[in-house]
């Protein structure tokens, strides 16, 4: 959990997300996908949505190289970084 926070910490601090190559990008979008499950992707723009306001430009970054062709759909929807975040979550509790 600490390495993805961190990952996302620093891309966050770099603000500059349409310079970050691919694989940056990408890195920090799945640890927000790990840390962040109950966020969906389609749901950013929607002030119902749940999205602290500090996460919303990395899901118009994410949806802006979808529409370019640089993402595909399992890259946008990361759902197998949902899970991980969620089992990591429930073995804590045990």
């Amino acid at each position: 959990m600490k390495k993805r926070r961190a990952i996302l910490k620093e891309v966050l601090k770099n603000g500059n997300f349409k310079k970050l190559d691919k694989k940056t990008f990408l890195n920090a979008w799945k640890a927000l996908a790990f840390i962040y499950v109950g966020l969906h992707p389609d749901e950013h723009e929607n002030p119902e949505g749940g999205w602290p306001k500090r996460l919303k430009p990395l899901a118009v970054e994410v949806f802006r190289r979808r529409e370019n062709g640089e993402f595909t759909d399992n890259e946008l929807y990361p759902s197998q970084e949902v899970l991980k975040g969620i089992k990591a979550r429930l073995s804590q509790r045990k």
